[in-house]
C-alpha cells in the first residue's frame, strides 16, 4: 500500500554530550512512550462487544442500531442516521448524495486535511478541486472557497481537525450564492462548539467517525447524519444498499489493543511493530461502504451512554495548560480558535517551523503533504492550479500534542523544553540527531 513520505525528520535520541542529555531535555524513563491519542474503553464493554461479534442475533442487532440511531439523532440534531463502518464510507456516502442532488461531479476539499477525505472523494467519484486554509485558525481561506466555487464547484466539503471549529454557517452562507451545498465531515470535531452549537450540527449532511482518538470511540465506526428532510428517502435507499456488517472482530481487538496497550509504559511496544502503521498517515483506495460491524455498534452504545462531557472537559484542561507553557517559547505560534468557538481539543495543534517531532513525548507531526502531492489520487484531482500557501506551511510546520487522560502531569514542561532545544539547536541538528532516532511517517491515525 502506497505511503507518502514525511517532509521533516523526528527525533528524540541524541548523542552523549549534547545539550539534550541532560535531565531537564530528556524524559524521566527512556522506555516510556506518550501514545499521540487514546479512547476510554471500560473492560465490561469489551466484553460484551466480543460477545456481539461472536454470536450473531439479528433482532438484538436491530434493536441495537435503532437504539444508537435514536441516541445520534438527538445528540447532533438528525432526522436520520446511517451507520457505517468507518467515518469514510460515512462521507463517500454524504458526497454521493450531495453530489446527486446537485447533478454535479465537482467537490471542493481542503487541501490539508485527512487523507481519508481523499479516499471518500475517489469512492464518490466525484473531481476534487483543493482550496487553501489559513494556518494560523485551520479555517477555509475566503478567497480561495470563492475561487473554486466561481470555477462551478456544487459541493463544499468542510473539516475540522484536531477538534478546531470551523464556521460552517459563514461557508453555507458563501456556497449558497452560487447554489452549491456544504457537507460537514466532523470526524474531528469532538467536543467543538461554533456559536454554542455542537460541530456536526449545521450542515445538510453531517458525517462523524468513532475511530481511533475521535473522542466517540467504538473500534472504528462512522455516521451519515441527514438533517435535512429532502434527503431522508435517498439516504433509505442508500443505507439498504450497504454491504451487511462483519462481526467487529477486528474493531473489538483493535479497541482491546487501545485499552491495554495505550499508556506510557507499554505504548512503545506495538509503535514498534511496523505491520501496525502507527504514526503512519496512508491513501487508502476506496472499497464499498459496509453497515457498522456488530462488536462496533456494541462498544458504540456503552460510549454514548458514558458521559463524554468530563472527558471533554479534562482534555481542555490539559490543553490549556499546554498551552500555558508553549505561549512563551520563541518561534511557536498556537492555532486560535475561530471566532465564537471552543475547541474539542482532541490534540493541541501548533506551527513550530523548523522544529522535529519527538514521538517519545507523544508530540507528532501533521500530515505529511497535501492532498494534492498523493499520487494515487491525482486521478481525481481537477486542474484547477490554485495557490496553496497555507496547506504548504501547514506541511512544513505543523505539530500536534497530546491531551488525552494517560498524558503524563509533566508533559507540559517536557515538551517545552524539548522546542526550546530544537530552537536553540536548528543549526546544529544534523549533529546532534543520533542515526537510531525514529523516523515516523506522518501523523497518528
Amino acid at each position: 500500500m502506497p505511503r507518502v513520505s514525511e517532509p521533516r525528520r523526528t527525533g528524540m535520541d541524541v548523542p552523549a554530550g549534547s545539550p539534550a542529555t541532560t535531565p531537564a531535555a530528556r524524559p524521566p524513563h527512556r522506555w516510556a512512550r506518550v501514545p499521540p491519542s487514546r479512547s476510554y474503553f471500560h473492560p465490561r464493554w469489551l466484553i460484551e462487544a466480543g460477545r456481539s461479534a461472536l454470536w450473531t442475533d439479528s433482532a438484538a442487532d436491530r434493536l441495537l442500531t435503532a437504539e444508537i440511531k435514536e441516541r445520534l439523532k438527538a445528540r447532533y440534531d438528525a432526522h436520520g442516521v446511517i451507520l457505517t463502518d468507518s467515518g469514510t464510507s460515512a462521507l463517500t456516502l454524504a458526497l454521493s448524495l450531495a453530489l446527486t442532488a446537485q447533478r454535479a461531479n465537482r467537490v471542493a476539499v481542503p487541501a490539508y486535511t485527512c487523507f481519508s477525505v481523499a479516499t471518500a472523494v475517489a469512492g464518490s467519484r466525484g473531481d476534487a478541486f483543493l482550496y487553501d486554509l489559513e494556518p494560523k485558525t485551520f479555517s477555509p481561506l475566503a478567497e480561495s472557497v470563492e475561487e473554486v466555487l466561481r470555477q462551478g464547484v456544487q459541493v463544499v466539503v468542510a473539516c475540522p481537525l484536531y477538534g478546531c471549529p470551523v464556521d460552517v454557517p459563514g461557508l453555507m452562507e458563501q456556497a449558497a450564492r452560487y447554489g452549491a451545498l456544504v457537507v460537514e465531515d466532523a470526524a474531528q470535531g469532538a467536543g467543538a462548539t461554533f456559536a454554542g452549537r455542537a460541530s456536526g450540527t449545521f450542515a445538510p449532511l453531517s458525517v462523524v467517525s468513532f475511530g481511533r482518538g475521535k473522542g466517540l470511540s467504538c473500534g472504528g465506526g462512522g455516521a451519515l447524519l441527514v438533517r435535512d428532510s429532502s434527503f431522508l428517502r435517498a439516504a433509505r435507499a442508500v443505507s439498504r444498499r450497504l454491504l451487511p456488517p462483519n462481526s467487529g472482530w477486528k474493531e473489538v481487538t483493535r479497541a482491546m489493543g487501545e485499552w491495554g496497550f495505550g499508556r506510557p509504559g507499554l505504548y512503545r511496544i506495538p509503535a514498534s511493530l511496523p505491520a501496525l502503521g502507527l504514526g503512519e498517515t496512508r491513501y487508502d483506495p476506496p472499497t464499498p461502504p459496509r453497515a457498522i460491524a456488530r462488536g462496533a455498534a456494541a462498544l458504540l452504545r456503552h460510549a454514548l451512554e458514558d458521559d463524554l462531557g468530563t472527558e471533554e472537559e479534562d482534555r481542555r484542561e490539559r490543553a490549556g495548560r499546554m498551552r500555558e507553557r508553549l505561549a512563551s517559547v520563541p518561534g511557536v505560534e498556537l492555532i486560535r480558535p475561530v471566532s465564537g468557538s471552543v475547541p474539542g481539543d482532541l490534540r493541541l495543534p501548533f506551527l513550530a517551523p523548523g522544529r522535529r517531532a519527538a514521538p517519545q513525548l507523544g508530540l507528532m507531526p501533521g500530515y505529511p503533504s497535501t492532498l494534492g502531492e498523493i499520487a494515487d489520487f491525482r486521478a481525481h484531482l481537477a486542474v484547477n492550479r490554485l495557490p496553496l500557501p497555507g496547506a504548504a506551511e501547514l506541511v512544513r510546520s505543523l505539530l500536534t500534542a497530546p491531551t488525552h487522560p494517560w498524558v503524563p502531569e509533566d508533559l507540559g514542561p517536557q515538551v517545552e523544553r524539548w522546542l526550546r532545544m530544537e530552537g536553540s539547536a536548528e543549526g546544529t541538528r544534523d549533529e546532534m540527531a543520533s542515526p537510531d532516532a525514529p523516523a515516523r511517517t506522518g501523523t497518528y491515525r
